[in-house]
């Protein structure tokens, strides 16, 4: 089954001492273990009381846990689309109860009408788990999951099993009421998994089919003596009385705890007949959503209802005829409001439930029992009383209404800190959306505003309508502005003056530009006539230069191509910015604050004092703030005379224009204006850049950057100042190339380059001078003579070469060589010409050559390898070698194959390896140590102490522990928790030992009808047992003669009646004796001892009653 919402209940059964338990109450119950000295509490989880049931001598509590929480209705306040996760946030805003765990990222429709609980449900199932209460009292979802606990016949009393294992090979969804839709099949093994989901779709089908396919299990019941920290959902192992193993499931459990503990599990499957398992829903079965134990109707109309049971807080009824009434308080007006009197009733029997005396009732006898359903008051005072809801999230105090979610408050209505009279609205993150002064920024979300929405008689002002999409459209446009007089600034220049000016300027720059489009028209017509005529001489004839007249042809088709961009500029207001062309870029975000990144040179000529404006395009993706942190991104400038004093760039923060945490990429034009003053004019130019603050990760590019006078926007254009470089180069590279193409200048300059080598050629990519030759974009390529490339570039500066890559010195001898996935080395010693010493190469496992890697190794002539240090005299100080092979080199200190280690090792600053030993640092820094001590002694000291043992399985068993005294007092001791095997003798340390009728058979009581009765071993020890003094045998190899002892020797007794009983053998034959068993036997005597001297104190006490002295 799938999307279960598992409830634990609880059934508490405790002593009654008159205490006070109240409804309301939540319980944490936990477990206690006693180990040793301490009790460790283990959590068995969090419940809230429903019911609580007093006797005489027992208080009897149920309670839920914090699944009874979600038995509330769910009426969403998400959109029509929303995430999983949104879903799961709603609920635990509306139960309180915390999420824990993971979600996966599906979009789900909207639902309503429904209990918290089921939509718990459904957001279970589209996991494919279900969902339960945490120890900890959070919910989350759960899955099947194999832990490492076994259960064998020892431990269970009853083990029942099914006989059809289960399998799930199919899964199907009841989406709507008519509707399912599959994932898999049915086979004569497996079964159907029916669950309904209105969220599940095709892709949600396969993820939950791809997570339960084949899952099996054999159906079961068990009880066995339970195990508290296991849980629903694990997955164990149970071997059975016949040495099977099974993995069972745990889908049910339940415990019982009577001053021990039992458990029992379970995992029920369907029968195989039915071949399939039902997961209830809720959406289209409308019988199990009529008939229910919590009905969700915000109004009600019924005409007649027939209810055997119902609990109403406030009930108005205008006429009312009632067979019997039990009522604990009645308000009436004419007997407990009013005055009685002997018109009114007979009889008065006045008790302390309702006799009022003056205005006092006596407060102590009705406090005590007074809960708020009781109150009967019209009016409640909320400055005695401070109403709160019960997750705590909405409260009512003096004269305000205060609602919060998880973080902030959202709604408060009435005084506020000011003492003023307000109703605030807030969004999840904080900003204001609504106040007494109306509707804020942030209060419209989504974009509503419409043509229909503005007042006939708006009025609105027209530095308000400073849009760049308007002026575009209307310049763009067909739009006519009809206006006798148009003001274009603060100067009242009028826009007929500004055209004529404009138009001055402009004609201006088109004379130059066609006087410097003639002139280079005129080259152009003596470049191409000049190269057609020129010759050559080569080897005593003339040749034109018709190899070259193609490249120079082409030059002259880039100059005319600039000339054309030339005559092609836009001309708009000044742009006082400088290199706008490029676009900047970054992507160098880390979250800290003052991270700039560097814009554009502004500058000042040009500007007068009076407004500019400043514009650019920003293009961004993925900005990300840090969280808990207000993030910041502004355009700033520092001026080259005021630095960042008064006269620098005036900075503008556009953060809030930006949608932060958007994948996709968004553009939008920034626009902002300042004044500029006599302080902004000392500088001759600003230095500007981008400022972030508190800025994550993303990136953004800033383009078509400009500064202009006035506080209108143009569109963008290049700074004068570019312009005029950009004219000044071509006339540069005209006059250069006109000089070059005197036909005396090229015919000497190729017959040098040609002959002599002395001059240098040029084309678009190379340059072959007397220092070589350059490829300027990167771009080559080398090929054999068969045609084969076989070494290649890009014009990103990537090689792929073909072949080996050889490092040799000047006598041609290879010190290198790098092939396809290796690298050789050897040597250049005088003693050894060239020798292989090393290799890096890839590699893989033979086994496995799935399994690549990278070795480095010895080959060759190589005896090690070296990682060290090489100081400037060329030797190499090493601090690890590793040798292949033995190595007996006279007077080396290395003499077998191995790894050679000269400095500290530290493993992850915990762990060091030196000369003076092995040592471990605490969390508090001190250090374990294992060393070399006095007379060649191994020392190991451990702060704290020492434990030793073994490892069993997966768990760590302590033998020995080695510690501070836990008395209080200074020194060390000892503590053994296993048997000790001294020279031979076993001596058992064991402070309890068994001694369950379970674990015991053959069992006989001594009497006198039996062989061996308690005179017996009394007998055997007054007659039969020997005391004796000795000493033991030294350990082999020892003369230490230890302290003498006293007790017996086994073969004395080792044929007795008692003895036979006593004494076995140890692993090694030696005659030993069960101290148990010799402890019984010492009780059995000393009773027959205590009997005869009670008899004897008797007869004693007879004589002196008798006068017998």
């Amino acid at each position: 089954m799938i999307g279960a919402t598992t409830s634990t209940t609880l059934d508490l059964t405790l002593l009654n001492n008159s205490d006070t338990i109240y409804s309301v109450n939540q319980i944490k119950v936990e477990i206690g273990l006693k180990i040793g000295d301490k009790i460790e509490y283990i959590p068995m989880g969090y419940y809230n009381i429903d019911d609580v049931e007093k006797t005489d001598y027992t208080i009897k509590i149920t309670a839920f846990d914090n699944m009874i929480k979600f038995e509330t209705p769910y009426f969403s306040s998400l959109g029509n689309s929303c995430t999983l996760q949104q879903v799961v946030n709603e609920l635990v805003s509306k139960t309180g109860v915390k999420f824990i765990g993971s979600l996966p990222s599906y979009n789900v429709k909207k639902l309503e009408g429904f209990t918290c609980r089921e939509i718990l449900s459904y957001v279970a199932s589209v996991c494919g788990g279900n969902a339960t209460i945490t120890r900890d009292g959070n919910f989350t979802i759960v899955y099947p999951k194999e832990i490492n606990y076994s259960i064998t016949a020892d431990n269970y009393f009853e083990y029942k099993r099914e006989e059809v294992k289960y399998k799930i090979g199919k899964v199907s969804c009841q989406v709507k009421e008519k509707e399912i839709i599959s994932k898999g099949s049915l086979g004569t093994d497996s079964m159907e998994l029916l669950f309904e989901n209105p969220w599940v779709n095709e892709t949600i089908l396969t993820d939950i089919y791809d997570r339960l396919n084949k899952f099996e299990y054999l159906g079961y019941s068990l009880k066995w003596q339970g195990d508290i920290s296991v849980d629903v959902g694990d997955i164990i192992s149970c071997t059975d009385t016949k040495g099977i193993v099974r993995k069972i499931p745990i889908l049910s459990q339940k415990f019982t705890y009577t001053g021990g503990l039992t458990s029992e599990i379970s995992a029920k499957g369907e029968s195989k007949n039915k071949n399939s398992f039902s997961s209830s829903g809720g959406t289209v079965n409308k019988v199990n959503r009529l008939v229910t134990e919590v009905a969700l109707v915000n109004k009600a109309f019924i005409n007649y209802a027939h209810i055997n049971d119902a609990e109403i807080r406030n009930l108005k009824v205008e006429s009312a005829k009632i067979k019997t009434a039990e009522v604990e308080i009645a308000n009436i007006n004419n007997i407990l409001a009013g005055n009685i009197g002997a018109g009114f009733t007979q009889t008065i029997h006045l008790t302390a439930k309702n006799v009022v005396l003056d205005n006092t009732v006596i407060k102590e006898l009705i406090a005590k029992e007074i809960s708020a359903n009781d109150l009967k008051s019209s009016n409640i005072s909320t400055n005695k009383f401070k109403i709160v809801s019960d997750n705590g999230k909405m409260f009512i105090w003096d004269n305000t209404i205060q609602i919060r979610d998880n973080n902030r408050t959202r709604v408060q209505i009435g005084k506020d800190a000011s003492n003023d009279y307000n109703m605030y609205i807030w969004d999840s993150t904080g900003r204001l959306m609504f106040d007494a002064t109306g509707l804020k920024s942030d209060g419209i979300k989504e974009k509503i505003i419409r043509d229909d929405m503005v007042s006939d008689n708006a009025n609105i002002n027209g530095s308000k309508l400073n849009i760049h999409s308007v002026v575009t459209n209307i310049n763009n446009g067909t739009t006519l502005l009809k206006s006798s007089k148009i003001n274009i600034d603060t100067l009242n220049q009028t826009l007929e003056v500004a055209f004529s000016s404009l138009k001055s300027k402009t004609d201006g720059i088109k004379t130059k530009t066609e006087s410097n489009s003639t002139a280079i028209g005129v080259i152009k017509g003596q470049i191409s006539t000049l190269i057609k005529n020129t010759t050559i001489t080569d080897n005593g004839s003339n040749v034109k230069l018709q190899d070259f007249y193609s490249i120079f042809k082409q030059t002259s088709k880039e100059i005319d191509l600039k000339v054309s961009s030339l005559e092609t500029i836009k001309i708009g207001a000044v742009n006082r910015a400088l290199d706008t062309k490029t676009i900047r870029v970054s992507n160098k975000l880390t979250g800290g604050i003052n991270q700039t990144h560097g814009m554009y040179k502004v500058l000042t000529s040009g500007l007068e004092l009076g407004n500019v404006t400043v514009s650019f395009d920003f293009e961004y993706t993925n900005l990300v703030g840090v969280t808990g942190k207000l993030p910041s991104l502004s355009i700033q400038g520092v001026g080259n005379v005021t630095s960042w004093n008064l006269g620098a760039f005036n900075p503008n923060n556009f953060i809030r224009k930006l949608i932060l945490g958007s994948a996709e990429t968004k553009k939008i034009k920034i626009i902002y204006s300042f004044k500029i003053t006599e302080n902004h004019l000392k500088n001759e130019y600003w230095t500007t850049n981008i400022r972030a603050d508190y800025l994550l990760s993303g990136n953004f590019k800033v383009s078509n950057f400009k500064v202009e006078k006035g506080d209108k926007v143009t569109g963008w254009t290049q700074a004068p100042e570019d312009i005029d470089n950009n004219i000044a180069n071509l006339s540069s590279r005209v006059a250069t190339a006109e000089q070059k193409l005197e036909p005396g200048r090229i015919t000497q300059s190729i017959s040098e380059a040609i002959n002599c080598g002395k001059a240098s050629i040029y084309t678009v990519t190379t340059i072959l001078d007397k220092t070589g030759f350059t490829i300027k974009n990167g771009a080559i390529k080398i090929q054999n003579r068969a045609g084969k490339s076989v070494l290649t570039g890009d014009t990103k500066g990537n090689l792929t070469l073909k072949g080996s890559i050889e490092s040799t010195n000047d006598t041609g001898e290879i010190g290198i060589k790098i092939n396809y996935g290796s690298m050789t080395f050897t040597t250049w010693g005088n003693t050894n010409k060239v020798e292989e010493v090393g290799t890096i190469l890839s590699t893989s496992f033979p086994k496995d050559r799935n399994q690549n890697g990278i070795s480095i190794a010895t080959s060759g002539q190589g005896d090690y390898i070296s990682i060290g240090h090489k100081k400037k005299d060329g030797s190499i100080d090493n601090s690890m070698l590793f040798f292949g092979n033995d190595y007996a080199g006279s007077g080396h200190p290395y003499t077998k194959k191995g790894i050679y280690i000269h400095e500290t090792l530290y493993i992850k600053r915990n762990v060091q390896f030196s000369e003076a030993g092995f040592e471990i640092k605490t969390k508090s820094g001190v250090l374990h140590q294992i060393f070399n001590g006095d007379n060649d002694l191994l020392a190991i000291y451990g702060d704290n102490g020492i434990r030793l043992g073994s490892r069993i399985g997966d768990s760590n068993r302590v033998a020995l522990w080695i510690r501070e005294r836990t008395d209080g007092r200074y020194g060390q001791e000892i503590e053994l928790f296993t048997d000790l095997k001294c020279n031979g003798y076993n001596v058992y340390g064991a402070n309890e030992v068994n001694s369950d009728l379970r674990l015991k058979h053959n069992i006989t009581y001594l009497n006198d009808e039996t062989m061996l009765t308690s005179t017996d071993m009394y007998n055997f020890i007054k007659d039969e047992l020997k005391p004796t003094t000795f000493y033991m045998n030294p350990p082999k190899g020892s003369n230490i003669q230890g302290r003498a002892k006293i007790g017996f020797i086994a073969q004395d007794i080792q044929n007795t009646k008692i003895g036979q009983y006593l004494i076995g053998y140890d692993p090694d034959g030696y005659l030993c004796y069960d101290v148990g068993s010799r402890i019984g036997v010492v009780e059995n005597a000393l009773k027959v001892a205590i009997n005869k001297i009670e008899a004897l104190e008797r007869e004693i006490k007879n004589l002196k009653d008798k006068g017998v002295v």
